[in-house]
């Protein structure tokens, strides 16, 4: 996805360039929250099982 951005910039396509840009921050705020709730569920477990 970055060399894909850096080419944009490169083409002078700033459009593409922020499409993908959004694109990119969107999928690793994604990515965040699902590592957020994958830390919470076996939080959640742990103290079930206390």
């Amino acid at each position: 996805m970055i060399v894909e951005i850096v080419a944009a910039v490169r083409n002078v396509d700033y459009w593409r360039a922020g499409v993908l840009m959004e694109r990119f921050v969107r999928d690793a705020d994604l990515a965040a929250l699902a590592a957020l709730r994958g830390a919470l569920n076996e939080d959640a477990a742990v103290e079930q099982r206390l």
